[in-house]
């Protein structure tokens, strides 16, 4: 790190490299707060099927963004506020992929099915990213990684397909409740297009930040020091974002809910309806 005493004395990429991640990643944490109380009240007010899991992981979600935020705002890259920063990302995404899986596990009925191959994915990609973080800091793409060891890249890729997955699956399974409950309420089926729309936009928002950032991390990851270049600038920016949207985008899904019923009150009008329907036909009979 070069040695400075002002900040007029700083390279204008040294310069950028300092400030524009960190201003970034303070805008969105902004963002957050604002969210996550709307969220608390949400949680409190309505009276939500596992509302004290929701509760809670939103809330451990919260302050693991918040500490983060405070990570990101450390001006000089020290190793050891490195190596911290990667695992609280790892450990954050494991609690919000925890959170989509439980509310897709709801969404599904409670089928254990359902729920398997993106519990395994989560598994994996927690484990490769703790790898990444204690033994070769390499989310950052910073860290100098020999031929034949693992690509830093691979624990965000499994973060991709797990997001993608998880999305597609609640996603789908509320457009089916809809087709079925548009024969008997269509405005709460107008509710659910809603909740739809939200999902698959707020999981894509997430998604095109990760492909931004493999996009951004170099293909041979150079040696442990910053070079201060745009590349290292976008790269630091963009982990600053998903440090935020990782907590962001499940918070938002919760208040969501505030919108509407909830997914396991629309099943039970479904078959409540219609058995009415079917004693009505047969009445008629």
């Amino acid at each position: 790190m070069p040695s400075f005493q002002t900040l007029y004395d700083l390279d204008p990429l040294v310069f950028a490299f300092l400030l524009v991640p960190a201003l970034v990643q303070a805008v969105l944490y902004g963002v957050y707060a604002i969210l996550f109380c709307q969220c608390l009240y949400t949680l409190q007010v309505h009276s939500l099927k596992g509302n004290r899991a929701l509760l809670a992981g939103t809330v451990v979600l919260f302050f693991l963004c918040t500490a983060q935020c405070i990570l990101g705002a450390i001006p000089i890259t020290f190793p050891f506020v490195t190596l911290l920063n990667n695992f609280l990302y790892i450990l954050t995404n494991l609690i919000a992929d925890s959170l989509f899986i439980y509310r897709c596990y709801l969404i599904w009925g409670r089928n254990k099915l359902v729920i398997w191959v993106p519990s395994l994915l989560t598994l994996t990609s927690t484990g490769l990213g703790a790898f990444d973080a204690f033994f070769v800091p390499g989310l950052l793409g910073t860290a100098h990684f020999p031929d034949g060891r693992l690509d830093p890249r691979a624990a965000l890729f499994i973060i991709l397909i797990t997001n993608i997955i998880l999305m597609l699956l609640s996603a789908g399974r509320i457009w089916w409740i809809s087709r079925e409950i548009k024969i008997f309420a269509s405005k709460v089926s107008r509710k659910y297009n809603t909740a739809i729309s939200l999902i698959v936009e707020s999981g894509m928002m997430y998604c095109i930040a990760i492909v931004a950032y493999l996009a951004c991390m170099q293909r041979s990851p150079h040696a442990p020091k910053p070079d201060f270049s745009s590349s290292d600038i976008a790269l630091r920016t963009l982990f600053g974002v998903l440090t935020q949207l990782v907590g962001i985008i499940p918070t938002l899904i919760v208040v969501r809910m505030s919108l509407g019923i909830s997914i396991e009150d629309a099943q039970t009008m479904i078959s409540e309806s219609a058995m009415r329907f079917d004693q009505g036909g047969t009445n008629t009979a």
